[in-house]
């Protein structure tokens, strides 16, 4: 999560920028939030409530308030604290009412005053002096860089946070970034207590901290590339939703020992058998028909039902089998981080969206209504329902007729080099390629954007 910790404006500084040119200016730089600080002054919530509406600020954009109090060594900034601190109070006196409070202090230098200045020339006494802050904005736009190379020198020694803020009229040129998501001050200034979080730079802005030829370091937001699209299509599984399951033996025996409840007697190594024989025979039947076709796993509990039990037992009697095994399998479901705050700003801006995904409609369809998800999407195609599987082109055609796009106006996210970015680039799609080490991650093609990281915010990035 990428935050600049240091915005001044032209509503409570002296400043010329205006708030909402600000927050607009980082939110098309592919930051998550801002602090907006003025000196020793808050916003208050009214206000900043207020500046939400004022500017249609998507609710994925955190903005979150500080203030800065001029001391002799220096300017600090405080994070976290409710109090409106004066400048008639000493270093040490502040940073205990804010540790008091619960947030954190980050000591800000000055560009007109030297290293010498601030130590007297003994490296020694800067222990104490650093002692006394939580972090130290090692980069901004009024830091001399012989002293940010001599503050970062130290602060990386003593084990120091770092983090950086713009400290200008001019918005998100120096960012923090954070390892954590961010709600609210609070949880911002644990993160910098805890240091998790580091200095960043945008813009193409390659500073060098010690000096000579612009080095390749850590601190840069990633880049990516937006894209002009109409449509965007999801995987499901390993994209959006994180699932962990197994149908081991233990899973089927725990499925005979049900259906013995329901007066079919059947061993779980019998069930298991019958299961995948019956899958496989459909699956070679299929073949005929498709290149990759797809089960449709509630025909096989019907089948196994009927085996079984004598007589076939009917449809829904069927269904209900099949979520009761869905529910031994599965060790773990829940939506990856940001997905619902991600799909409502997608939506929000207009994209037409809907899910492509290998998965079988007895099973998913509950799932996707129990984790709210159908709310954002336009059409749902599940390949136990069409018959076939990505990255078969079947699949891809039906749901160009569903998004009423041409192909190059869509783009398909996903998790699997082969059945998600080979099956949409091969369809003519664009493609995003988010790294979950869940799907296939070894494949001969190359994605348009591949995210690396994972994290599903930098899709605000890519379509704007």
């Amino acid at each position: 999560m990428f935050i600049d910790l240091h915005i001044y404006t032209d509503r409570y500084s002296e400043m010329r920028v205006m708030p909402i040119g600000a927050i607009h200016n980082a939110i098309n730089k592919g930051l998550d939030g801002i602090v907006l600080i003025e000196k020793n002054r808050l916003w208050p919530d009214e206000e900043l409530a207020s500046l939400r509406r004022e500017a249609g600020i998507p609710d994925s954009f955190r903005i979150f308030k500080g203030q800065q109090i001029e001391c002799p060594e220096g300017d600090i900034v405080a994070i976290g604290c409710n109090e409106e601190f004066t400048n008639q109070v000493t270093s040490l006196e502040i940073k205990q009412k804010i540790k008091t409070q619960g947030g954190c202090s980050i000591f800000v230098p000055q560009k007109t005053i030297t290293y010498e200045d601030y130590f007297g020339g003994k490296k020694k006494d800067a222990t104490n002096f650093f002692g006394l802050f939580d972090a130290v904005e090692i980069c901004n736009s009024k830091l001399d860089k012989k002293l940010l190379r001599e503050f970062l020198d130290f602060a990386r020694k003593k084990s120091i946070c770092c983090v950086g803020g713009s400290a200008s009229s001019q918005s998100s040129l120096y960012v923090t970034k954070f390892l954590d998501d961010i709600k609210d001050e609070k949880e911002l200034a644990r993160a910098i207590l805890k240091k998790r979080a580091n200095f960043a730079c945008v813009d193409g802005h390659d500073i060098d901290p010690r000096g000579g030829k612009t080095t390749n370091i850590q601190w840069n937001v990633p880049k990516v590339s937006v894209m002009k699209v109409k449509g965007l299509i999801f995987d499901l599984y390993g994209t959006l939703v994180d699932l962990k399951s197994t149908e081991s033996y233990e899973e089927f025996n725990k499925m005979a020992v049900w259906l013995s409840q329901e007066n079919i007697q059947v061993s779980g190594s019998m069930l298991m058998n019958y299961y995948r024989e019956r899958c496989f025979e459909l699956y070679q039947s299929a073949q005929k028909r498709v290149k990759f076709p797809e089960v449709d796993i509630l025909q096989v509990f019907r089948d196994a039902i009927g085996f079984f039990s004598g007589k076939d037992r009917g449809e829904e009697f069927a269904r209900k089998s099949a979520m009761v095994f869905r529910t031994l399998t599965i060790k773990n479901i829940g939506l990856y981080p940001n997905t619902r705050a991600m799909l409502r700003e997608l939506k929000r801006r207009k994209y037409r969206m809907g899910i492509i995904s290998n998965a079988q409609a007895a099973f998913t369809m509950p799932e996707i209504e129990d984790l709210k998800l159908e709310q954002f999407f336009d059409f749902i195609i599940l390949s136990s329902d069409v018959g076939c599987s990505k990255p078969d082109s079947s699949i891809y055609k039906i749901a160009s007729r569903q998004i009423e796009l041409e192909s190059g106006q869509t783009a398909f996210i996903g998790d699997d080099l082969h059945g998600d970015i080979y099956g949409a680039q091969n369809h003519g799609f664009k493609s995003v390629y988010i790294k979950t080490n869940v799907g296939t991650s070894k494949y001969p093609v190359t994605p348009d954007v591949t995210i690396a990281d994972g994290d599903l915010r930098n899709l605000l990035r890519i379509f704007p």
